[in-house]
């Protein structure tokens, strides 16, 4: 749907490679039983290596991106406001009416016909309604996401790499970064909690490339194959899909008007890195 030829699967070689065996379950590492499930053959171990490869470029490259996750942080923001204001009963505020889905969700989030009301169109929707809204923070982060204007995304992580010298070997390297990341994090919270009037949206999230076999949630939850040996988790048996790092986002996000924001954190990177390097 984005475009994307990341992520391109080979599923008809997988699919003519699946067999049936029966694997082990258990609760706590106790083997439990046994159960009969859906296994790759040796000969799909590398379609299925692409597969997760496939899948795990597209968190960079789509689900992580900057853009998608910027318009996810305004979007949220935004959202958390709305509620927030339903239900101190300030509708009035939001630039919704009183019985507009979103409004009934907040006033009822469990019930489950107010949640089925929602759909992108709905939410779409309401953004000419909550631009107006006299909240100023739902009627700008509103208006950014209609009109996509985004805040500038500053990427700790990527800002770091590109200081580290390319005689480090990859495991320090990511192991510097994350110590980076974590002291600039550390030091431009405190001046958040200082300047509370500034929109600076701090997003944080990572994603292992292959989540390995846990026995207390069932075999479903992993890639089998069936080797020589008998039956392996292709997290354990694949080298390549073992070693793949999690992939990890530090960034911040503010307006691109201000321009303290960018020096500070530019600032606050720089002696980190000097500390660290």
């Amino acid at each position: 749907m984005a475009g994307s030829s990341h992520g391109v699967i080979d599923y008809d070689w997988l699919v003519s490679n699946l067999q049936v065996e029966t694997v082990s379950v258990g609760v706590d590492d106790q083997k439990v039983g046994e159960l009969q499930t859906f296994v790759i053959g040796p000969k799909g171990v590398y379609a299925a290596e692409a597969y997760v490869l496939g899948l795990f470029q597209l968190y960079p490259t789509i689900y992580f991106h900057k853009a998608t996750r910027g318009v996810e942080k305004l979007f949220t923001e935004m959202l958390v406001r709305v509620f927030t204001l339903v239900k101190d009963s300030a509708v009035d505020a939001t630039g919704l009416s009183k019985d507009h889905p979103l409004v009934t969700f907040a006033k009822d989030a469990d019930n489950l016909g107010a949640a089925l009301n929602l759909d992108d169109a709905v939410v779409f929707g309401a953004l000419a309604q909550l631009a107006e809204a006299s909240d100023p923070l739902i009627s700008e982060f509103a208006t950014r996401i209609r009109d996509r204007k985004l805040f500038k995304c500053f990427d700790i992580r990527e800002q770091a790499r590109a200081c580290i010298s390319s005689s480090v070997n990859v495991q320090e390297a990511e192991r510097m970064i994350s110590k980076i990341s974590i002291r600039v994090v550390e030091k431009v919270e405190l001046w958040r909690k200082s300047s509370p009037e500034v929109h600076i949206l701090y997003d944080k999230a990572s994603r292992p490339p292959y989540k390995r076999f846990d026995e207390s949630k069932g075999p479903l939850n992993q890639i089998m194959v069936r080797t020589g040996s008998g039956m392996s988790d292709l997290g354990e048996f694949s080298p390549v899909v073992n070693s793949i790092p999690t992939f990890e986002v530090s960034r911040y996000y503010f307006d691109r008007e201000q321009v303290g924001v960018a020096t500070m954190l530019k600032d606050v990177l720089n002696e980190e890195i000097k500390n660290v390097l």
